[in-house]
């Protein structure tokens, strides 16, 4: 007995030992492959011949060393990994559980239902593709009647190209992704192995920096053949796809779009590659070659008048045709791209007494606004309603000025209506302060004193609050929106997309950037540490390019002389992207007083300098990012040459640009002066009648070779 207990813990030490070095060691331990288990069996009914994926743990990954078993019926195994295993159903099974077997180990799973009649799939060749693909289908008792079989690609709906009782061909549908294969015969359905849905994949952009309307090849793979069914967007635009194939699609660079990646979508599956958009500015200075430009025609001096011609602002039709308002003078003119004068309209004795601040045309109405006294007396032929104002106390000092609003015809310029409204006290505008939307209707900013109706809410004390009045194109007064956290409007614009864009200043004295929906209820709205802002520049994401003039830094490291020049792209929330700030000279104050888009993308601006000469014009032109294109001006400007003998220089006021038929770029810049215009034949090189006079100038826009970069 004691020499048998001897030999047990002999080897019970023995046995230790080894199990300890083992296990250090890395090699013999307890056995890591995971409990034999089924987790699915799919389908779980079907005939003789169907595809089955049975899904679990434990399998052998050599179909050799899985056993499968259909209530007693030995299946063949065609193919195995460690999670699943492929299989059909063998010929002569009946229902029951399905089991599997791996070496000792036997496991039981759901019960499949042999159905001799239900459709059963094969096989699905092939077993991935992207959309459109076909696919073909094959197995038992479908329908040779197409109509009588329904096929989804993990529940999006396929067509059936052909069919007869053992193969369906089909296609990947749109919008399919990956998941399993089902087809329905007349209310019976079963379940195919899993479809994996490629995506697109773009390897690809040429160019991948392009101007808008340039045309780009996008290669890649997993394109579909149908143009429809490719949605491509560059910068979140869509484009329009030209032509198709499953590797190669071609597209230009929509209108709107402004930078960011391409991006293809085909169904649910999307791929993007880098894409830089420029403008045609920036094309021209990326090869060796520089922006110029040519000085095409001027005119000047609108009247003879012994008056000064204040040119206040200008609007510009969809041909290029410009249209001018003088400021005090009841003047407004067109004329057509090359610079001749298509008609002047003189309306200064049917609305006396009125100071124009802006004008703006869409299609065959020119509208202009203004302020005048509220005096009934005087008002020639003009009807004017909604003429709700009283001098306050009899004084005209504490009340007693109305905004007008006035229609021409731009074909003839004769006056159609003009509406006179406001509050009982002193209403007043600003310049750039009429705008109209995409349904024609017409709004006007304006300061107002009181309240417009007795619905209002009066003004804060001692404060004003900015209105916006809707027209109907009839004149037809809509609408007053009366908004009492800003006291001053400073400009107002619109877009495609019935956005308004103000520019204001609020209750605390600070700049503001708002922008409205149609309906005028503000959407988004940031204080600016600027001055002003003029008229904003719409951009196609919402947000907006603002400028004006700062008395406060608003670009690093540089520090402001008396007043400076700035512009600034704001975002749709109204947060700043990009700023820059200008200092045209170290003789004045300097700013931006107009800007407008550059057909092709960016914005020009132009800017004057208010020197002890009497001022400069200057020419701005930035890209989309930002980027400065091109900054001229000085005491010999070269797009504003004016007499150097002379003492006033030229003070622009407004600025329009448009690609004429030709492609080329024009920018129209209106202005007053002083000084007559040099370079010009004697009968039209007139020194200003009263002082100051109005011209206008157009110029084009192009590159030139250059010989450093």
């Amino acid at each position: 007995m004691k020499l048998i207990s001897k030999f047990l813990f002999i080897i019970f030490i023995v046995s230790g030992f080894t199990i300890a070095c083992s296990d250090k060691e890395g090699g013999v331990g307890p056995d890591p492959s995971p409990q034999l288990s089924i987790s699915s069996v799919n389908p779980t009914t079907g005939p003789e011949g169907t595809l089955v994926t049975i899904e679990g743990k434990g399998f052998s990954d050599h179909s050799s060393g899985n056993n499968v078993i259909f209530n007693d019926v030995e299946a063949s195994v065609d193919s195995a990994a460690t999670d699943f295993i492929k299989t059909k159903v063998p010929e002569g099974a009946t229902s029951g559980k399905v089991k599997v077997i791996v070496d000792q180990d036997t496991v039981k799973g759901p019960a499949f239902t042999v159905e001799a009649s239900a459709p059963g799939i094969s096989s699905v060749e092939p077993g991935n593709g992207p959309v459109g693909t076909k696919v073909t289908i094959k197995g038992v008792n479908f329908s040779s009647t197409s109509a009588e079989n329904t096929i989804t690609f993990n529940g999006t709906t396929a067509p059936v190209n052909s069919a007869d009782e053992e193969q369906i061909e089909t296609q990947v549908p749109l919008n399919a992704t990956d998941g399993p294969i089902e087809i329905t015969v007349n209310n019976k359905s079963t379940t195919g192995p899993d479809f994996d849905v490629k995506g697109p994949k773009i390897t690809s952009v040429m160019p991948d920096t392009a101007v808008v309307g340039a045309e780009v090849l996008i290669e890649g793979k997993n394109f579909s053949k149908n143009a429809s069914d490719n949605v491509l967007t560059f910068g979140g635009v869509q484009a329009t796809v030209d032509s198709a194939a499953k590797d190669a699609l071609k597209a230009k660079v929509p209108e709107g779009a402004s930078g960011g990646a391409v991006s293809i979508t085909v169904g649910e599956l999307s791929d993007d590659a880098d894409f830089s958009i420029i403008t045609e500015l920036q094309a021209c200075y990326g090869n060796n070659i520089q922006l110029d430009a040519t000085l095409e025609w001027v005119s000047q001096g609108l009247t003879t008048s012994d008056k000064d011609d204040k040119s206040q602002d200008m609007a510009m039709d969809s041909n290029g045709n410009l249209y001018m308002v003088l400021r005090d003078r009841g003047v407004v003119a067109k004329y057509d791209p090359e610079g001749d004068k298509v008609w002047e309209s003189n309306f200064d004795s049917k609305l006396k007494s009125t100071t124009w601040r802006g004008i703006e045309v869409d299609g065959n109405s020119v509208y202009i606004v203004g302020e005048r006294g509220v005096s009934n007396q005087g008002l020639g032929e003009a009807k004017l309603e909604y003429h709700f104002s009283t001098l306050k106390d009899g004084n005209s000092n504490t009340g007693g000025r109305d905004a007008v609003l006035a229609r021409l015809d731009a074909g003839s310029g004769s006056l159609g209506w003009a509406q006179q409204f406001g509050s009982p006290d002193l209403d007043e505008l600003n310049n750039e302060t009429v705008a109209v939307l995409p349904s024609g209707e017409i709004l006007v900013s304006i300061r107002m004193s009181g309240p417009f109706t007795p619905n209002n809410k009066e003004p804060n004390k001692g404060s004003h609050d900015v209105a916006i009045a809707k027209f109907q194109q009839n004149g037809t007064l809509q609408t007053v929106k009366q908004i009492e956290a800003y006291t001053a409007p400073y400009s107002i614009a619109t877009d495609g997309q019935s956005r308004v864009f103000l520019g204001a200043r609020n209750d605390d004295g600070n700049t503001v950037f708002a922008r409205l929906n149609s309906g005028l209820q503000i959407e988004a709205s940031s204080e600016q540490v600027t001055n002003q802002i003029k008229q904003p520049i719409p951009m196609p994401d919402g947000g907006a390019v603002v400028y004006g003039n700062t008395g406060t830094p608003v670009e690093a490291n540089k520090n402001v002389y008396i007043k400076d020049a700035y512009v600034q792209r704001l975002s749709s929330s109204g947060g700043e992207k990009w700023v820059h700030q200008q200092k045209f000279d170290d003789s004045g104050s300097t700013k931006y007083v107009d800007g407008v888009r550059v057909p092709g993308g960016g914005v020009v601006l132009a800017g004057q300098n208010a020197s002890e000469i009497g001022g400069l014009p200057y020419l701005g032109i930035y890209a989309d990012d930002g980027t400065p294109l091109f900054i001229d001006g000085s005491k010999k400007s070269t797009f504003f040459e004016f007499e150097d003998d002379k003492k006033g220089r030229g003070f622009p006021t407004a600025i329009e640009a448009y690609r004429d038929a030709n492609g080329e770029v024009n920018v129209f810049t209106l202005g007053v002066t002083t000084s007559s215009w040099p370079g010009r034949g004697d009968d039209d090189n007139v020194d200003p009648k009263g002082g100051k006079d109005m011209w206008i100038t157009g110029m084009t826009l192009e590159c030139t070779m250059s010989n450093s970069k």
